[in-house]
């Protein structure tokens, strides 16, 4: 990102090159043995700081250079320091020297700077004030560092370094008083102030001096000391308050500042230094710079040539590192093509880094690079170079209200194009649903270039349906296409699209021609019937919908109320589903009365009636797909029982004992068809030669379903027609037959039993006897024709009557089998005496010690029982008295709400301090003394007049009281 003006974007060459764009004449070229782009995602950005920097390097070159979060400082070779914008355009410029400036320095406040030359010149002054420091030193000064609260009048303070450590304070009389803080160990090469501690380098290593304590806290040495300090200088940098980051030659030690145990011995500084990292790196180090936990290098590079033995000078490297105890690893590396980097030495680089921002300055001679944090839109346009769009759209929709480059639809757009490009058209149109949103505009284009391409088929499923909607023609040129090429891709469209979408007599006009070269197409047909329903002409739909035997039927007649015109249509809709046109029917006998309906069915008495609720055995015709193992299992585990049905048995449809027939009929001529027209022929003759009588036999072989079902719902409903389904039942349901009489109070009992007599059903006939009061006959047909000891036994406990037990035994008694019967069932309804005594003697009996100790077990039983049942009845009493004793041996209240219930008159005086007498009974009844029927003290005999009454009849209380 540019931040205005002219900067030169470079593009990165992960762990490669970066190569410099918008180059003007003159500028060096960069090196054609560029490494190819990697997949890896660089972690920074970098752009050439221009503008004003440009015209300076053209005629001078930059020497050092500080950063503050408002401005830059750029020092150069010929004495000058230029303050610039980040943009790197110049806002002052003082001449300092002639000479190389060394150091500048800025404290927090970016009001002061301090600067020093090689001629030995130092100078602190104000931006905004007169105040200063100027002074001329007779050798070359390396480094100056200003206290970093110098703005603060109680710290002005500033360290220079050159053959020696010198601070200088401001006293109270506005003098400034120097100090020696280390000399003697060769130049000192850099110093970083941090608060209060203060790290200088010099020949032998690191020392670092506490401020506030005046006391040099420790001394780091220099690893590789056969390398020149000057010419590869120590680089410093503070992490925070106590971590100084070294790095010198190839090595690098991250040290933390600790305070030091009080306990321990009193002449050691307060602190003390930790090393926690140390480590080496592959090349030198120009300077450091910290990024969270990890750190920035900056590296200087030397290679060796394959033409030449001596080692060249190549691009330097920019790396993040992850330091560890003893080792680092390396996150990202990137080399970095600096305008004449060929010439430049390691002390020629410094990194400079701004801490509010993480931008990081990379200064060479002629060239300043600013590297920074890739943001959300850098990470996007890799994404898009690298042909993400999946990832960069993604990217875009989390961090839609950061970036500030890129706009989603757009880069929704050209992930859209890219699949159109790829041939993956489905993808493409379902991503067009997500990208394009309510852009009525972008959704016609992307329906127009589909068509272009000829794949309206993949867009169609993804139109907006809903409160957008596009223009009518739109939907219907997909309609269109759809149908001259897909009709049951047209089908579904026309099922989930809304009948608004699109003008709905079009495309059933469309739908008609194309029925005109195929009128029997059923998705055709379907979809013309579902038209009809968007546009409101049921009775068209409906008429499709049975012609079809559509599933749909049933619901169309339901949520549009058209049972009207189905009234003549119940014979088609039953032919299609029995079971939903009853329950259909039944559910709707408001609209379609019973009357119309047993009317429309008179001629299909098979529809009428059901063969009942279960349970059911299931049949089939053996064929391998009803043998097959998996069928067999289902039918196990469900509990299905299956009806044994022997091979080649003909099928209970009616139709198939038809073509069962007819088959017959072909094998019984004495000559067979040769050809397919012969088959025709004799096939309409023997169809012609089949009775009538077969056809109505095997049609009438269903029980009546409606009227059964109507049955079950309501027995009153269709009442008149029970008569109707005594012979229907009898006929052809038996086993539902009884049930239908016992619920039945409609059914005429005279002709019922006609019919049960005529068929010889014996329980049937049994329960009609019962039922017209005939008991004795009842009993007689189970005896005789049953010969049922246990139902004989059964009916006569349900009636109860004692002639019915004495016709029992007197026809049982010549009857071993239904004498042991009776010992053992007739319990307590009969005295098993009297059916012992009539036993013949000597008449061999079967089991009949078994029933007579039966006999004696269940005498024992009673007499236990009710010896029980006695033992719990006096105990039950005799708690019950004991409770009402405790009830009445309570105190009885009085007060002015209790009445003598002889005279009615409150039974406490007005005046209590008068001697009365109250009588009050157990019964909790109150009278006064002079009320009762006696005077004088109440025999312990005497009971309540009232509760006496109850006992005795009405008027026997007052008799007394009267006496």
């Amino acid at each position: 990102m540019t931040h205005g003006g002219h900067h030169c974007s470079l593009e990165v060459c992960n762990r490669g090159c970066w190569v410099s764009q918008g180059r003007k004449p003159g500028e060096e070229s960069t090196d054609e043995s560029e490494e190819e782009d990697s997949e890896e995602e660089p972690k920074l950005k970098y752009e050439r700081l221009a503008n004003g920097v440009t015209e300076i390097m053209q005629k001078d070159a930059a020497s050092c250079m500080t950063v503050h979060d408002k401005f830059l400082a750029l020092g150069t070779h010929f004495g000058k320091i230029f303050l610039l914008d980040i943009q790197g355009n110049v806002t002052q410029k003082y001449e300092i020297s002639s000479v190389k400036i060394n150091q500048i320095s800025l404290d927090e406040s970016g009001e002061h700077v301090g600067v020093c030359s090689e001629d030995g010149k130092v100078q602190v002054f104000g931006l905004y004030t007169r105040e200063g420091f100027h002074e001329n030193f007779d050798c070359p000064i390396k480094v100056v560092a200003l206290h970093p609260q110098f703005s603060k009048s109680n710290n002005k303070q500033f360290v220079t370094g050159g053959n020696k450590l010198q601070l200088y304070e401001r006293n109270w009389l506005n003098r400034w008083k120097t100090s020696t803080l280390h000399e003697g160990e060769g130049t000192i090469t850099n110093i970083k102030w941090r608060a209060n501690l203060i790290a200088w380098a010099n020949s032998v290593g690191v020392k670092i001096y506490d401020i506030s304590s005046k006391q040099r806290i420790t001394n780091v040495l220099r690893d590789n000391t056969s390398l020149r300090p000057d010419m590869y200088p120590c680089s410093l940098c503070w992490k925070d308050n106590t971590t100084l980051i070294i790095g010198w030659g190839s090595s690098v030690k991250i040290c933390v500042v600790k305070e030091r145990d009080p306990t321990e011995v009193r002449d050691l500084p307060s602190r003390y230094v930790e090393i926690v990292a140390a480590f080496e790196t592959e090349f030198f180090i120009s300077g450091l710079a910290p990024l969270a936990d990890q750190l920035v290098t900056l590296y200087f590079v030397k290679e060796n040539s394959e033409h030449m033995e001596e080692e060249f000078r190549a691009r330097p490297r920019l790396d993040i590192i992850q330091p560890l105890p003893e080792s680092c690893e390396e996150i990202s590396s990137d080399a970095l093509t600096v305008r004449n980097f060929q010439d430049n030495e390691c002390r020629d680089y410094r990194l400079e880094h701004s801490e509010g921002e993480s931008l990081f300055y990379i200064i060479s001679p002629k060239d300043i690079v600013v590297a920074k944090e890739r943001d959300q839109d850098d990470h996007i346009d890799w994404l898009l170079d690298k042909k993400k769009y999946e990832e960069a759209l993604m990217a875009a929709e989390i961090s839609f209200k950061n970036i500030k480059r890129h706009d989603v639809q757009k880069i929704g757009m050209a992930y859209i194009n890219h699949l159109v490009e790829k041939g993956d058209y489905d993808a493409a149109a379902r991503k067009c649903q997500k990208v394009l949103g309510k852009n009525m505009e972008l959704w016609e284009n992307e329906v127009y270039r589909f068509k272009t391409i000829g794949q309206l088929k993949a867009i169609s499923q993804y139109l907006p349906r809903g409160d957008l909607r596009l223009r009518p023609a739109i939907y219907e040129m997909i309609l269109h296409e759809f149908l001259k090429t897909d009709y049951e891709g047209f089908a579904t469209l026309i099922r989930e699209w809304p009948g608004e979408l699109y003008n709905n007599m079009t495309i059933v006009q469309a739908v008609t021609d194309h029925l005109k070269k195929d009128p029997t197409n059923s998705i055709l047909l379907t979809t013309l019937a579902e038209l009809y329903t968007y546009d409101q002409r049921y009775d068209r739909a409906l008429e499709i919908y049975l012609r079809l035997r559509h599933k749909d039927v049933y619901q169309l007649i339901h949520k549009h109320n058209l049972f009207s015109s189905i009234e003549d249509k119940i014979v088609l809709l039953m032919d299609f589903d029995k079971e939903k046109a009853v329950d259909m029917l039944l559910d709707n006998e408001d609209k379609i009365s019973t009357d119309r309906v047993v009317e429309e069915l008179k001629d299909r008495p098979e529809l009428l009636h059901v063969f009942g609720d279960g349970p059911f055995l299931f049949q089939h015709d053996r064929t391998p797909v009803h043998r097959a193992s998996s069928i067999k299992t289902w039918r196990s585990e469900s509990g299905v029982e299956e009806l044994d049905w022997p091979a080649q048995s003909p099928d209970l449809h009616p139709t198939e004992h038809l073509w069962d027939g007819l088959e017959w009929r072909l094998r019984a001529r004495p000559s067979r068809p040769t050809s397919v027209s012969d088959l025709t022929d004799v096939l309409l003759e023997e169809w012609s030669e089949i009775p009538i009588s077969t056809f109505l036999t095997l049609w009438k072989a269903f029980p009546e379903e409606y009227l059964h079902k109507l049955f079950k719902r309501d027995h009153h409903k269709g009442q008149k027609y029970h008569e109707r389904q005594i012979s229907l039942y009898a006929e052809y349901d038996r086993p539902n037959l009884l049930p239908f009489l016992r619920d039945s109070t409609h059914c005429p009992l005279e002709k019922a039993l006609e019919i049960c007599q005529q068929r010889h059903f014996v329980e049937e006939t049994v329960f009609l006897l019962s039922r017209m009061g005939n008991c004795r006959r009842a009993l007689q047909m189970i005896m005789e024709e049953l010969g049922d000891v246990d139902k004989a036994i059964e009916f006569a406990k349900e009636q109860d009557d004692a002639e019915l037990w004495e016709d029992l035994i007197s026809y049982s008694i010549d009857k071993p089998p239904f004498i042991t019967g009776l010992l053992n069932n007739i319990g307590t309804h009969v005295d098993p005496i009297l059916l012992i005594h009539r036993i013949k003697e000597g008449m061999e009996i079967p089991n009949l010690r078994d029933s007579l100790v039966k006999i004696l077990q269940d005498y024992n039983l009673q007499i236990l029982l009710r010896e029980g049942c006695k033992k719990i009845l006096v105990a039950d009493s005799l708690s019950l008295l004991h409770k009402m004793h405790r009830t009445q041996m309570r105190g009885v209240r009085l007060d002015e709400e209790n009445i003598c219930e002889a005279c009615h008159v409150t039974i406490l005086p007005s005046d209590t301090a008068q001697p009365f007498s109250v009588v009050v009974f157990h019964c909790r009844h109150m009278f006064h003394k002079e009320c009762l029927p006696s005077p004088g003290n109440i025999p312990g005999g005497q009971y309540c007049n009232i509760c006496s009454a109850k006992r005795r009849g009405p008027g026997s209380g007052i008799l007394d009281m009267k006496k």
